[in-house]
């Protein structure tokens, strides 16, 4: 089984970050923590889509300088 590469890895930490602030979102409804919790999604959200772009475009266009890597080089928890 081929393990996950490193973007792999950042864009399922990113929708981590789109599932907390929906909890908060969710729990916190009245409160105004619920507008950062809507900046905290918007910005997740874009995270991803930044990732997985430049996911796609690495397998779509490969080139010898522009790779995944298999190892993380910080955690992102």
């Amino acid at each position: 089984m081929q393990q996950p590469c490193v973007m792999c890895m950042y864009e399922r930490c990113a929708l981590f970050g789109i599932l907390n602030s929906e909890l908060v979102g969710a729990f916190a409804q009245k409160s105004p923590t619920s507008s950062l919790a809507i900046l905290l999604w918007i910005y997740n959200a874009w995270q991803v889509v930044q990732i997985a772009w430049k996911q796609t475009m690495i397998q779509l266009h490969p080139s010898p300088f522009s790779t995944c890597d298999f190892f993380i080089t910080f955690p992102c928890w």
